[in-house]
């Protein structure tokens, strides 16, 4: 189950692992017990990039991010 945010009115911000279909229900707040909303923040959470080495540049291996030269899939 994943985990959304919710904010409080007196508390502030808590996460819950809820269902996908209970995301949109209002979750109790684990301090105070009161109702809280979720918070949708509308941004995509971005991933670093590795700065692995033997990762390879080029274009092979590019489905699915980029493979390793030793990689059984790509020789």
């Amino acid at each position: 189950m994943p985990f959304y945010n919710y904010r409080c009115a007196q508390c502030g911000v808590f996460d819950q692992m809820r269902r996908v279909a209970m995301r949109d229900e209002a979750a109790l707040c684990p301090q105070c017990g009161a109702p809280s909303v979720r918070e949708q923040n509308g941004l995509p959470v971005l991933l670093a990039r590795s700065e692995d080495t033997s990762m390879t540049d080029e274009g092979e291996g590019a489905y699915l991010g980029r493979h390793a030269s030793s990689c059984f899939c790509c020789v």
